[in-house]
C-alpha cells in the first residue's frame, strides 16, 4: 500500500469518555464529532481508564481498547505507559489531533507540549473552560498555565474552537493572540416526534446537569418555591458538590406537598435522550454555559426550555422554542412557569417551535463543513507553516429561522 492510499486519521483526546460518568457534556460533543467523521477519517478517541466521578478505573486492564462502529476508543492508564502511548498516537503520519479542555494535566497538556516540540498544529476545543464562572475556579493555577502557554509559544501550534462570539472573547481574555475559529458543536437530534399538548394546570419539569454551583439547581429550587405551583421536577445529574447538594436538599425539605422534586442521579446519555420527550419543560437557570447540550437536546426532543441569559442561546421566544430570562429576574421566571402550568392544547405549538428551532440550528450552522475545512488545512500543512483558511476567519453563520 502506498502512502496516498492510507486514510488520514482524526484523533480526539480527552481525559473522560463513556462509560465514565464524569464530564458528560464534552464526552457527548466528542462522540458526535467522531460519528460525523468516521466515514471520512480513521477516527480514534483517546481517554483515560479512570472515572473521576467514581474515583476508580473503568476497566480492569491498564490499557483497554474497544470499538464503537468504525471508531476506535483507547483508554490509557495514568502512568508513563499511558504517556508513551499518547505520544505514539500523536506522531503518526497523516494525523489531525483534537485536544479537549487544555487545563487537563494528564493528557491535554502533555499533548500540547509534544505537538509544539514537533511543530505540529493541533485543534483545541475548550468546552467552556474559559467561562468566567469556570475560569475563576483554581484561578491562580489556570492563570499561571496561561502565562507559560504564552511565554513558551505553545499557542503557535494550537487553533482554538469557540462555539460562540462570547466564548471567543473569553479565550482572548485568557490568552495572548490566540488563533480562533468559531464553529458550533455538532448535535444528534432524537427521531421526529409528533408535537403534543399537555393537561392544563400541571407541569412536569426536568433539570439536567451536574449538581454544582455553576448549574444553579439551588436557584431553580428557589424560583420554584417563589412560583408556588403544583408541579414535579426530576433532577438528572451527578452529585458533584456534597455541600451544595445538602443545601439543595435542605431547601426541598421545606417545600409543600404540591412541589415534588426527585433526584434521578446519573442516567446514561442514550436513556436520558429517550426520557427527555416525556417532560413539559427543561428548566436551566444556569450561572454560565458555553453551549448547553441539554438545552439543544431538549428542544430537539420537542421540549421547550426556560433558561437564564448566561448561555449563547437567544431569540427562543421569538420562535416559540422557549424563554431566555435575566438570571436575577425571579418574577419573570415565575411568570413563565405559570404560563407553562396553565397551558393546555396550545403547548403543542411550543413543542413544535422547540423542535423546529433545534432542527434549524443543527442543519444550517455549517459546522461539519467548517470542521472538515480546518482538519484538511492542518493535514495539508504537515511540516509547513500553517495558515488558517480565509473562509474560517470571521463569525460563523447562525441558524436561518422563519417566524
Amino acid at each position: 500500500m502506498v502512502e496516498s492510499d492510507v486514510r488520514s486519521k482524526l484523533k480526539l483526546i480527552y481525559f473522560s469518555y463513556f462509560p465514565a460518568q464524569h464530564a458528560i457534556g464534552p464526552a457527548t460533543a466528542i462522540r458526535n464529532l467522531a460519528r460525523q467523521f468516521q466515514t471520512q477519517y480513521e477516527v480514534s478517541i483517546i481517554a483515560l481508564n479512570f472515572d473521576y466521578s467514581l474515583r476508580k478505573k473503568i476497566f480492569s486492564v491498564k490499557l483497554h481498547e474497544v470499538r464503537d462502529g468504525a471508531i476506535r476508543i483507547i483508554y490509557l492508564p495514568k502512568s508513563i505507559l499511558g504517556l508513551k502511548r499518547l505520544f505514539q498516537e500523536i506522531k503518526e503520519d497523516k494525523t489531525c489531533i483534537v485536544v479537549n479542555c487544555m487545563f487537563d494535566q494528564v493528557l491535554a497538556i502533555p499533548a500540547i507540549i509534544y505537538a509544539r516540540i514537533r511543530r505540529q498544529t493541533i485543534v483545541h476545543v475548550p468546552h467552556g473552560i474559559f467561562l468566567p464562572a469556570v475560569f475563576k475556579h483554581k484561578n491562580l493555577k489556570k492563570r499561571i498555565f496561561c502565562y507559560f502557554f504564552d511565554v513558551f509559544g505553545l499557542g503557535k501550534s494550537v487553533v482554538h474552537i469557540a462555539t460562540s462570539q462570547r466564548e471567543a472573547k473569553d479565550i482572548r481574555n485568557a490568552l495572548k493572540r490566540p488563533a480562533i475559529v468559531q464553529i458550533s458543536n455538532l448535535n444528534a437530534l432524537s427521531e421526529e416526534i409528533q408535537p403534543r399538548s399537555k393537561p392544563p394546570d400541571s407541569l412536569n419539569i426536568c433539570f439536567i446537569g451536574r449538581i454544582a454551583k455553576q448549574k444553579n439547581l439551588l436557584g431553580a429550587l428557589e424560583i420554584l418555591q417563589h412560583a408556588n405551583l403544583n408541579c414535579t421536577m426530576d433532577v438528572f445529574g451527578i452529585e458533584e458538590d456534597a455541600a451544595y447538594v445538602a443545601r439543595c436538599k435542605t431547601l426541598i425539605a421545606t417545600f409543600p406537598a404540591s412541589i415534588n422534586v426527585s433526584f434521578q442521579g446519573f442516567t446514561p446519555q442514550d436513556v436520558l435522550l429517550r426520557r427527555i420527550a416525556s417532560y413539559d419543560l427543561l428548566f436551566a437557570p444556569t450561572l454560565d454555559e458555553n453551549y448547553g447540550y441539554s438545552i439543544i437536546e431538549s428542544m430537539g426532543a420537542g421540549v421547550p426550555v426556560l433558561i437564564s441569559d448566561r448561555t449563547p442561546w437567544r431569540d427562543l421566544e421569538k420562535f416559540k422554542a422557549g424563554w431566555v430570562v435575566e438570571l436575577e429576574n425571579w418574577i419573570k421566571f415565575s411568570e413563565i412557569l405559570n404560563l407553562a402550568y396553565h397551558s393546555g392544547e396550545e403547548w403543542a405549538n411550543y413543542r413544535s417551535g422547540a423542535r423546529n428551532y433545534a432542527h434549524a440550528h443543527t442543519m444550517q450552522t455549517g459546522a461539519p463543513e467548517r470542521y472538515k475545512m480546518l482538519f484538511e488545512a492542518i493535514l495539508a500543512s504537515r511540516g509547513k507553516p500553517f495558515r488558517l483558511p480565509p473562509a474560517l476567519i470571521g463569525e460563523e453563520p447562525g441558524p436561518i429561522l422563519r417566524e
